[in-house]
């Protein structure tokens, strides 16, 4: 079969799939010329409904097994020679390693600025079976969205037909050696490998599985997080010397024998109980340093891991110091719950496992929190130590409750000194860290000092967190509030990867020194979580924030610590579109505050700018530019002229005129905040990312994609570095670019990846994932592909409706673009009710968005033309170019649209069009 059969054939089969199942057949008989053709297509999409039992059954590996001579001739390739090759729309920069199945690239995807390791997989896609099996396989694991797993971002086949994967360059160690380096003690290994098997979990859900865990595919980050590599496509990268010799090609098989469950080593299926024995294997090597001894028979049981380390050798002695303990303690821990759970996991018989990698990971928490794990045999007695190791304060408190009852008599004294002791305390502690500040900075004021330099604030904090631990150890209240403060000015500086650790270190100390109930650790709790905001983690940020609000509540008074935790609970309700709990809970933090420390204190301005990001998100425009007015004056009345925070205020009025389309007065504002940002903070930072981007934006809504551009990518580099989910913005600005530019292929990749980033960081119903299926829909709109902007622009519509009021502008909006897509396909009498029905919100919001009212207008405007209502035509396209000439101006491009529906009505009128309209 030549090639233009083929990709006619893979052409029609992803056409198919855009139609539901029935009209599928209707448009096969429209686009399919010959019964073979049609035959061909047909037999694509019955195996696409088989896809799952595939996957599981048979990895792609094994139809691009390379032969001797590609091997050969990969290995003499020389590694300089591939700089600057192009492989589809990446262009390769150098190798990295070579495994079995493939050779990987560090590559560049010049058009989005990302760096990717890029597989080549050598093999053939003449095949159709190959090819198909290639594609299907590309579209299962496009669905693989979870922090703990690598991403694939693209896959392709080169013009020379080579396959190849363009996945997440992770920047790690292998997981055992992570570990080792970090000396981590057993609790943390646990904790790792939880987060490992909620991924290969997540995997399997998704009908895949990896078959082939180890350590060099479990790679660490320097933060910490784990990322998983190389599911279900092919070999993973080796580093050089990194189990260089574990790589066995048995037949039509690939597996690591050392971590591969019998029932791989014998030739079965691989099935997810497969991947659940490799996971005891790495925890096992975990725990105590070896790996299971099962090479003379795969069907035996494995020793337990506690009688492994007991062994009298140097192994056993040198994992016991890299678990920063003893050789006698580590068989200790390990004997019980532990042995009980990696031998569940490496048992020989897949059925006797854990049934899921869920289940796993389960145990291991039970574990982690002092409860039974449920593969151990129950009894009564074992549910008693449990009890008592969980509750040994609790139990201790019982036997002592009769010797308080004679101490009550003496409480009020206590009391008494105890609050005067806490204020001695307080005062020592304060005059401590600022004796620590002040030889650190050699100031009274040390932030005066650093306030313009950001290089040099820096180096002073590194200096700073260096000494906390040697001079502070004995005085825990004191370490804790300075580690409070660096953390806290790292954070201010954008430098989230350096803060978090200190805040983290600040909350772990104040627990053991305080007691988990203390208001110090709700302050640090309260940090925490304003932490994972600006980072985009908006789930743990609520978590966070709840349990210090929960202390607060607890405590009883009405302090601004109170209004401070009402605030950041309603900041992170905003976040995961809760906006009525949101809209309360601000009301009242700001009522509190003003209550407490006027209106012209910071944190009451504050509450104004919050309430106003709310009004907006709730459709209120007027209410919302009242607010963000009243921010920037009292921020100005606070601070002056230049501070970050009034950068933010400017911000907030450019976004709001730009809604407004006012692009002159929105620019103006941006241009000022960018400017205070680029002084303050520096560039590279989140604050400069924001406006950038936003200026960026308003410059492509004036066309000026030139300026636009440089300003995006500025913004997008930062928000990758980050893994933040204004990605999914920046991408969305770029897309803008492309389509107006012309080149619709990119702004399709651009807008599918923007789609996917925004899902894996708000999950499927968040307003955020409606924007981007908007936007994908305008793209495919663009394309010509009518029925998949409709779906998208409904998918999108129901997300909406879910959040808002029937009568929400925003519903109005949807409904207009669906209309769009409807008119594509000539469904008038539909698309004419759906924006009718529109006109009311719309007309309610002219004042602040009037293109909602105008694109409905055109949209009944066209649809009353190919009706051949054309004197109804005229009128409502008439109205919507005189609302877009009073927001752009006569000479805008953002009227071309609008003049062209006017051209075509007077054409199919067959009269001139009205000189009063200016059509030239």
């Amino acid at each position: 079969m030549d090639a233009d059969r083929l990709d006619r054939i893979q052409h029609l089969f992803f056409a198919a799939l855009e139609h539901p199942s029935e009209t599928r057949a209707g448009f096969l008989d429209a686009a399919c010329d010959d019964a073979e053709l049609r035959r061909a297509v047909e037999a694509y999409l019955a195996a696409d409904t088989d896809e799952a039992a595939f996957l599981l059954d048979e990895p792609l590996v094994r139809l691009y097994e390379p032969t001797e001579e590609a091997l050969d001739a990969v290995e003499g390739e020389e590694p300089d020679a591939v700089e600057g090759r192009p492989i589809g729309p990446y262009r390769l920069r150098r190798l990295l390693g070579r495994g079995g199945m493939g050779t990987v690239y560090l590559a560049e995807r010049e058009d989005v600025g990302r760096q990717v390791a890029l597989k080549v997989v050598r093999g053939d896609l003449a095949d159709p079976a190959a090819r198909r099996r290639f594609e299907l396989e590309r579209r299962m694991l496009a669905r693989l969205e979870h922090p703990h797993i690598a991403r694939l971002y693209d896959a392709g086949v080169a013009d020379d037909g080579t396959p190849y994967f363009a996945m997440e360059l992770v920047d790690g160690v292998p997981l055992t050696e992570y570990c080792d380096r970090e000396r981590l003690g057993l609790d943390a290994r646990l904790r790792l490998v939880g987060q490992v098997g909620r991924a290969v979990q997540h995997a399997h859900q998704q009908f895949i599985v990896h078959r082939d865990l180890k350590p060099s595919n479990i790679l660490v980050t320097e933060d910490g997080t784990v990322k998983l590599l190389d599911f279900g496509i092919a070999k993973a990268l080796d580093e050089a010397g990194e189990e260089s010799g574990a790589l066995t090609v048995t037949g039509r098989r690939v597996l690591t024998p050392a971590y591969a469950a019998p029932e791989q080593r014998t030739g079965g299926p691989a099935t997810a109980a497969t991947d659940v024995y490799s996971l005891g294997v790495v925890l096992f090597e975990l725990l105590t340093g070896k790996r299971p001894d099962t090479s003379a028979d795969p069907t035996r049981e494995p020793d337990r891991p506690s009688t492994a380390v007991t062994e009298a050798d140097a192994t056993s002695e040198e994992a016991a110091l890299a678990r920063q303990t003893t050789t006698k303690r580590l068989a200790r821990r390990l004997r019980g719950d532990l042995d009980v759970v990696c031998l569940k996991a490496l048992q020989p018989e897949p059925e006797r496992r854990y049934a899921s990698a869920e289940a796993f990971v389960e145990d291991i928490k039970r574990h982690l929190a002092g409860l039974p794990v449920t593969a151990r045999r129950d009894s009564v007695g074992y549910r008693l130590r449990k009890f008592a190791r969980r509750h040994r304060q609790g139990i201790a408190a019982a036997v002592l409750g009769v010797l308080v009852l004679a101490l009550v008599t003496g409480l009020y004294t206590v009391r008494l000194q105890a609050e005067r002791d806490r204020a001695l305390t307080e005062a020592r502690k304060a005059e401590r860290v600022s004796a620590f500040l002040a030889d650190l900075f050699g100031a009274s004021n040390p932030f005066a000092e650093v306030g313009g330099d950001t290089l040099r604030a820096r180096d002073l904090l590194d200096r700073g967190a260096a000494r906390v631990d040697a001079e502070l150890a004995d005085e825990p209240e004191v370490q804790a509030a300075m580690l409070r403060v660096l953390g806290d000015v790292y954070y201010r500086l954008g430098l989230y990867d350096r803060a978090q650790p200190l805040l983290e270190r600040a909350l772990a100390v104040r627990r053991d020194a305080l007691g988990p109930a203390a208001l110090d650790v709700a302050e640090s709790l309260h940090d925490l979580a304003w932490l994972h905001v600006q980072r985009g983690d908006y789930a743990t940020a609520d978590s966070l924030g709840r349990q210090s609000l929960a202390l607060y509540e607890r405590d009883g008074e009405r302090t601004v610590g109170l209004a401070a935790a009402l605030v950041l609970a309603a900041s992170t309700r905003y976040f995961l579109a809760d906006y009525a709990a949101a809209d309360s809970l601000y009301k009242m933090g700001y009522a509190l505050n003003l209550a407490l420390l006027g209106p012209d204190a910071t944190e009451t301005v504050t509450g104004l700018r919050d309430l106003g990001h709310v009004a907006f998100a709730r459709g209120d425009t007027e209410a919302a530019l009242r607010y963000a007015v009243l921010t920037l004056a009292g921020y100005r009345r606070i601070y002056g002229d230049a501070h970050p925070t009034i950068a933010k205020a400017l911000n907030d009025l450019g976004f709001l005129e730009k809604r407004r389309a006012r692009y002159a007065e929105a620019e103006a504002y941006y241009r000022d905040a960018l400017a205070m940002e680029r002084a303050l903070g520096g560039d590279g930072d989140m604050g400069v990312a924001s406006v950038a981007s936003n200026l960026g934006a308003v410059l492509v809504d004036q066309a000026r994609y030139g300026e636009a551009e440089p300003l995006l990518r500025e913004a997008l580099a930062v928000w990758q570095r980050e893994d933040h989910p204004h990605t999914a913005s920046a991408l969305s600005h770029l897309v803008r670019v492309a389509r107006e530019q012309g080149r619709l292929d990119t702004a399709l990749v651009l807008q599918r990846e923007a789609l996917a980033t925004a899902r894996r960081h708000h999950g499927e119903t968040h307003p955020r994932v409606a924007n981007m299926l908007s936007a994908l829909g305008d793209v495919l709109l663009a394309r010509g592909d009518a029925r998949g902007a409709e779906r998208a622009y409904r998918e999108g519509h129901a997300i909406d409706a879910a959040l808002h009021e029937a009568d929400h502008p925003k519903l109005a909006a949807g409904s207009v673009r669906i209309g769009e897509a409807l008119i594509a396909q000539r469904r008038y009498d539909e698309a004419d009710a759906l924006l009718r029905a529109a006109l009311a919100p719309l007309r309610r919001t002219t004042d602040t968005d009037p293109m909602g009212l105008a694109a409905a207008l055109e949209g009944l405007g066209r649809a009353a033309t190919a009706r051949g209502q054309y004197e109804e035509a005229e009128q409502l396209l008439g109205e919507a170019l005189r609302l877009r000439e009073a927001r752009y101006g006569p000479g805008s491009p953002h009227l071309r649209e609008t003049r062209e529906a006017l051209a075509a009505l007077y054409e199919a009128w067959g009269r001139p069009g009205d000189a009063a309209l200016d059509l030239d």
